[in-house]
């Protein structure tokens, strides 16, 4: 980020004076948003992501079907019918062959092999999507990397590993949760009580899930240290955008029939722009926590100011060492209303 001073916060604050802050950090955003490349971190980030896709759905399947055998609900006919009615093309045949082939190799037992194998490339697919991102939320924070090679790569290998469960997870009881409640009510007892309770606390899970998975995101990838309350601005807009982009595009797939224009490759067409609208959305919440953590957030502004080697150029060594002084003389002036107010 290139960004100039911001305004010190003064307590209280007129209502013209923290429009012109908010308007400032928006003018800020845009620029910043307009020089970090955003849409190219998020295109290279779908690119490594794309390739974990169908690793991705044979362990699902698997899930899907060895979760339908020990609890006998129909979440492989859910998932079946999920396909013919929204998948394109000639994609849903194939689809739904990889689910057969997953119930049939969970029904004979040799589901394990071909599980931890495509387990295996989803997480490393996963991880170079994670680590495009990182690059995508250093460039937001205008820092290069100092982290070893090894614990990177860990630490994208940990935060793929924990997508991929935590929104598989979000899916499931977003799609299959009814289904899995009505199992619940069976073996836990308690009737129309426990259904009840399931159907409003399914709802929030998902979305939560989806947002502790960001806030991870957000505070483990950047190379700057953070306090974890600052960066739920950026983690609440980009699952905000997120969801809306998925609303966006089942409303397009319900009003045209992409196969008209793309043909046989509006599958992986539509898969390819969901991808990297989500991406895009990712990066720009990254963007949204940069901008307010070099001014406000105490942990990013002492980090950048005491680890100058951290930044990419001088003067963003001079911008840090500037907002640190001004985090420092809000602090004082806070502290001296504080002592005004106990006399």
């Amino acid at each position: 980020m290139r960004a100039n001073a911001a305004t010190p916060l003064s307590h209280p604050q007129p209502e013209g004076v923290n429009r012109a802050r908010i308007r400032s950090l928006t003018q800020v955003l845009a620029r910043e948003a307009r020089g970090d490349d955003l849409p190219g971190i998020a295109a290279e980030a779908t690119y490594h992501c794309l390739f974990a896709i169908p690793a991705l759905l044979v362990v699902v399947a698997a899930l899907a079907a060895l979760v339908n055998l020990v609890t006998d609900v129909p979440i492989v006919v859910h998932l079946r019918t999920i396909i013919l009615q929204s998948a394109p093309g000639e994609a849903k045949y194939l689809l739904v062959s990889m689910v057969d082939d997953a119930v049939t190799r969970v029904g004979t037992g040799g589901a394990t092999l071909g599980v931890f194998s495509a387990s295996a490339v989803a997480l490393w697919s996963g991880s170079n999507g994670v680590l495009a991102l990182v690059k995508g939320f250093n460039r937001a924070y205008d820092v290069t990397e100092t982290r070893s090679r090894r614990s990177l790569r860990l630490m994208a290998a940990r935060l793929a590993l924990l997508g991929v469960i935590m929104i598989t997870t979000a899916f499931a009881l977003f799609v299959f949760g009814y289904d899995l409640g009505v199992w619940v009510v069976e073996r836990v007892g308690y009737g129309e009580r426990t259904r009840l309770v399931w159907e409003l606390l399914r709802w929030p899970a998902s979305a939560l899930l989806v947002l502790c998975f960001l806030a991870l995101l957000y505070y483990l990838g950047p190379n700057v240290a953070q306090s974890f309350r600052w960066i739920s601005p950026g983690s609440v807009v980009a699952a905000v955008v997120w969801v809306l982009t998925l609303l966006g595009f089942k409303l397009y797939l319900a009003l045209v029939n992409p196969g008209l224009a793309y043909g046989a490759f509006s599958g992986v067409i539509m898969l390819m722009s969901l991808l990297y609208v989500t991406g895009l959305a990712f990066v720009a919440g990254a963007e949204i926590n940069a901008v307010l953590e070099r001014r406000y957030d105490p942990a990013t502004v002492t980090d950048l100011a005491r680890h100058p080697q951290k930044l990419d150029r001088p003067e963003d060594v001079t911008e840090a060492h500037r907002h640190a002084v001004n985090y420092q003389r809000r602090q004082r002036r806070r502290r001296g209303e504080r002592d005004r107010g106990k006399v």
